[in-house]
Parts: C-alpha cells; structure tokens; sequence
C-alpha cells in the first residue's frame, strides 16, 4: 500500500510513461488499480486500437461499427500488433473473420458508403485473390481501401469468427482484436516475441516466420524447450519437459479464456455486458477449442498424449460455448 501511494503521488506525466512502457498484460493488470489508472490505460488501450485502424480506413469508428453488427474480429498481423503494442512493422492487409451468417451481410454494407454523404468512405471489392490463411474452407473477399491498402473479409464456415485465427500455424498470430474485447492465445510467448511453428516451414508459412523473425523481432522454434529458458523440474515427464502446464504445448486443447491465455473486455467500465451476452459478443459468443499440429506421438512420452477430455483426439477444432468453468458443446470440426 506504501508503494503504491507513492505511485500515486507521482505527475500524470510519469504515470502515463509508465504505461507506455507497459505490455498489454501490465496495462489490463493497472486499470485495475483505481479509477485514475483505468482512465490512463482505457486511453492508450483505445489510441493503440485508433492508430492500427487508421493505417488502413480513415474513420475507424466506422468500421468497429460495422463490425460489432456482424459479430466480426480483426485477426493475424494487426490483432499482433496491438497485442505486443508496437504498430511500426503493419502489413498492408487488414484481416477481418466474419460468422457464416453474417458474411454476405458483412461484404455488403462495406461496398457501400457509411453515410449519405458521396464523400463518405466506402471499400471497394477487387478481383484480386488475397493470400490463403490456414484454413482452406470459407470465403474470403478482397477490398480496396482509400490508400490502396487491403481489408480482406474471411467468411467462416460456422458460427465462429474465431475459427480462422486459431487456423494459423505459429502462436504469434493466435490474437483477435474486436469492437469489444481483444485476446492472445499464447501471452507467456508471445509477449515475450517468441512464436512456436511445430511443423517445419514451408511455403506461407516460411514466409511468415521469416517475417516474425525479421521484421517483428521473434525468436522461432518447433517446441517451447527450444527457447534458451530454465527448464523448471515439476514439469517434466519421463525425459521431456512438458510445456503443458505453463500451456506452451502446441498439441494441448485451449481456448481463449483459459488459464493460459489472455482475453479481456476493451471497456469494461463504460460496456453493458448484459447486452454483449444478449448480442453474443465475444466474449460471449461460440468459443473454439483448438490444438496445433504437433510431433508424433511416439517422440512424446507425456501422458497427456493417451487421451483428452477437452478435445477428443481426432478433432482439431471444436465449437464451444464457454460458461465459466464448464463447456456446453456444440459441434465438432474435424
């Protein structure tokens, strides 16, 4: 309590340099403290949001807008970049996942303007065929933005829009961004800029860890033990050192919202989380559970690896409502 009436005390403008040198785990932790700090970090939070869309749309309550009707998230590199809170190295693409439901819906009121006034901003659709993510399902539209960069709408093939997120292939990309919460599937990684890719690269996704690595600054590897890091004895398996209980296991079952990610509402102080329930709003709305592909069972000698109860073993995906602790199952995506 001393220590934090000295904090306290000191000017708004070394509270608010001492935010700035937060991660965005430090910065959900702060709001926490008292009011005057929730203001401080609600306003970066919102700037950093501002400052990623502005790269790409010129009014970006417009979008949020739009996207908070449709149930739609903001996924691979701008999700990163507001997660480890550095928007220097933006792609030109913005990726946006959209529920089956809502995808039409969604592609249609982005061609048009979001007013009546013919100077309003509009997207325009391209022939253009953007890049493939990891999920060969869906659709997937391509826009043209007013600076000639790309919105790209990924349509999924459920009632999920976080199904496409949790397709990628490395942990670094496994963040959303959306109208009213944000989440990162691997914090204790990915804040730390480190990404697993367990499978050996290949194609997009070599050229997504080279980006990781050369424009972002991650360090890269197949399996956590790889990292140079102390390997704490409590958690080891026979001969292996088993990352499942800091929830670094690329074949684990998880979710957002588990103890090993991190998912948090943008405003939970000013937010009706009433009417983000009635609305399915993420948090709220279907979750997914996911693994990533791993190595073979044989060069694995955990228990974990003889069955689990989160994810039945021959599903990769399963869409899921998450109520607390317990799970209402609704469909398997093999």
């Amino acid at each position: 309590m001393a220590a934090l009436r000295t904090l306290s005390r000191l000017a708004d403008e070394i509270h608010l340099l001492i935010c700035e040198k937060l991660d965005i785990a430090g910065l959900v932790a702060m709001r926490e403290v008292n009011q005057h700090w929730y203001g401080l970090v609600q306003q970066i939070l919102i700037d950093d949001r501002e400052r990623i869309l502005r790269h790409f749309v010129r009014e970006p309550s417009h979008l949020l807008k739009t996207m908070a009707r449709f149930g739609a998230v903001i996924g691979n590199w701008a999700a990163l970049a507001f997660i480890i809170r550095d928007c220097n190295t933006l792609s030109d693409t913005l990726d946006i996942y959209v529920p089956r439901e809502h995808v039409q819906h969604m592609e249609a009121t982005l061609a048009l303007p979001f007013s009546d006034d013919p100077n309003e901003e509009a997207f325009v659709p391209t022939e253009e065929q953007p890049l493939a993510d990891w999920t060969d399902e869906g659709s997937r539209t391509c826009f043209r933005t007013f600076n000639g960069r790309k919105l790209v709408v990924h349509g999924m093939t459920d009632e999920c829009a976080l199904r496409g997120i949790v397709s990628a292939r490395t942990t670094a990309l496994i963040n959303f961004l959306g109208p009213y919460s944000f989440g990162c599937g691997y914090p204790s990684l990915t804040l730390q800029r480190r990404s697993l890719a367990p499978l050996c690269p290949a194609g997009h996704q070599a050229d997504e860890a080279d980006s990781l690595r050369t424009n972002w600054g991650f360090d890269i590897a197949s399996v956590a033990s790889d990292f140079v890091q102390p390997i704490d004895s409590r958690y080891r398996w026979g001969t292996y050192h088993c990352e499942r209980r800091s929830f670094e296991c690329p074949i684990q079952p998880r979710f957002f919202g588990d103890m090993g990610s991190l998912m948090a509402i943008m405003d939970p102080l000013h937010t009706d989380v009433n009417a983000l329930r009635d609305g399915e709003y993420i948090p709220f709305a279907p979750n997914i559970i996911w693994r990533m592909d791993g190595p073979p069972e044989a060069e694995c000698d955990r228990p974990c690896r003889h069955g689990e109860a989160l994810l039945p073993a021959y599903a990769k995906f399963m869409t899921a409502v998450i109520v607390g602790c317990n799970i209402k199952y609704l469909w398997v995506a093999a």
